[in-house]
């Protein structure tokens, strides 16, 4: 039994200290820019490094907290216009994403909802050099690749990359870097197997879905511009039983199933930060308003019990099977009614998409016998569904109401003396939702001892019956 080859590292780092201009480790062009900032990394000793606030992460690892001015700008994934556009800007994202890794050597670590913006007023800045990405949405709709005249953006800027982990150029010499196997990230949008330390057990482990196959029109935009090569690289031989190009296991018991996941150690995949995007668009697409949306009890009902589960979503501690399952499966687990009476019915076909996607992000890859071999495998197969989607609804956008969200309150009249509003959350867990965990090796210690912080508003800090502007 194999498992998944680790990601390619760096070696330690060096004894003499090392000055590093930010702005020459570039930037995707159009993910993210940074304009007149430089900075001094001490590789090891971080006490006399200026302009930054020196902690220490664990044992062993320290980190140093800097505030870096952006050239570009955008806005929340909630002022999204259309349903669209929401796509166009995750996919994206998914692509910006895998041109940082493959390129620059960096997964982000801590992709969340408010890590990605849309709609990007976008500038190079001064010293700033853009790097060249694979073709992005907007090109391949349009059937060509953008001219130095008519340069084309991302619809989407990926912020916050001060949790990312830098990959190195050579596995096989020096395996895996400390940094990738420690756990960082937030935990609605944490991918599982991040926030259990394993690959998720269970169904999840046979229960593999094919790579999508695109229709005819949209397959022919994608090979003219990343060509048929790609396109092959990534799809399964129909003569052959694989999935991602890997193959999984006939058959295992519940019991081999556990005694491979002990085994498999953990570090920081690709496909991880591409399960977090997964999760940032999932909660969106739950709160969004369509216009003149008509929704029943029984969605606004299910609406809350699925936000609820996304937001109550902790990371587990202690021994034992309890800590090593994720109380966001059953959001995810495969049952389509449960998964599409949250969604307005202006929604139903997105909800088709996001439910297509979870059986592509649901699956242990790790447990099979011949993993998949690219490591942005599971950006693939999400960014295919979206683009089938972009093609099939073309001419029906779905025209949302920016910044206005579907209620996860209830609202109670009072006899002409105002309107109440309540959670339908009791108080002391909704304190407690939204908190960032940091790296830490193991789930055994006390929580109270890990540092946290915020990364979302309170629902409480705001005047009663207001959705807060971020999540």
């Amino acid at each position: 039994m194999s498992t998944t080859k680790p990601p390619r590292a760096l070696s330690s780092a060096p004894t003499q200290p090392e000055e590093v201009d930010v702005n020459a480790h570039v930037i995707v062009q159009s993910s993210v820019a940074l304009m007149d900032f430089n900075q001094h990394i001490l590789n090891h000793d971080l006490r006399d490094c200026s302009g930054g606030v020196d902690f220490q992460v664990d044992a062993g690892m320290r980190s140093t907290s800097r505030r870096l001015m952006m050239a570009s700008a955008g806005v929340g994934l909630d002022c999204a216009e259309s349903v669209n556009d929401l796509l166009k800007a995750i996919y994206d994202i998914l692509e910006v994403h895998r041109t940082v890794a493959s390129q620059r050597h960096v997964v982000h670590r801590d992709i969340t909802l408010l890590n990605i913006l849309m709609y990007p007023t976008l500038s190079t800045g001064k010293g700033t050099k853009c790097m060249q990405s694979s073709p992005l949405i907007d090109e391949i709709l349009a059937g060509e690749r953008s001219t130095p005249d008519t340069v084309c953006h991302s619809r989407g800027i990926l912020i916050d990359f001060d949790h990312s982990a830098m990959l190195g150029d050579d596995q096989s010499k020096i395996g895996v870097a400390e940094e990738l196997r420690h756990r960082t990230g937030t935990p609605v949008y944490i991918a599982r197997a991040v926030a259990t330390l394993r690959e998720p057990v269970g169904r999840a482990v046979l229960d593999c879905r094919k790579m999508p196959t695109l229709n005819d029109q949209a397959r022919g935009l994608y090979v003219k511009l990343h060509g048929k090569a790609r396109y092959d690289r990534y799809t399964d031989d129909p003569k052959e039983d694989t999935f991602h190009r890997g193959i999984r296991p006939e058959s295992l018991s519940a019991l081999e199933i556990s005694r491979i996941a002990n085994r498999v150690p953990f570090f920081h995949h690709w496909r991880y930060d591409a399960e977090s995007v997964f999760w940032a668009l999932f909660s969106i697409l739950l709160r969004v308003r369509p216009h003149r949306s008509v929704e029943t009890g029984d969605t606004r009902n299910a609406l809350r019990s699925r936000w609820s589960a996304l937001q109550d979503h902790s990371i587990p501690y202690g021994a034992g099977f309890s800590a090593h399952t994720d109380s966001r499966m059953p959001l995810i687990d495969g049952n389509p009614f449960a998964f599409f009476i949250a969604f307005p019915p202006e929604l139903q076909d997105t909800a088709v998409l996001l439910f297509h996607m979870s059986e592509q992000v649901f699956p242990s890859y790790a447990y099979m016998c011949k993993p998949p071999p690219h490591d942005d495998h599971l950006h693939e197969a999400l960014q295919r569904l979206i683009l089938n989607y972009l093609v099939e609804h073309e001419d029906n956008p779905i025209p949302l109401t920016p910044g206005s969200l579907r209620p996860v309150t209830e609202t109670i009249q009072k006899n002409g003396h105002g309107t109440s509003h309540y959670s339908d959350m009791p108080d002391n867990r909704v304190e407690t939702r939204g908190t960032k965990r940091t790296r830490e090796k193991s789930d055994s210690e006390d929580p109270a001892s890990q540092s946290a912080r915020k990364t979302r508003v309170n629902l409480q800090s705001y005047p009663r019956g207001d959705d807060p502007h971020v999540f």
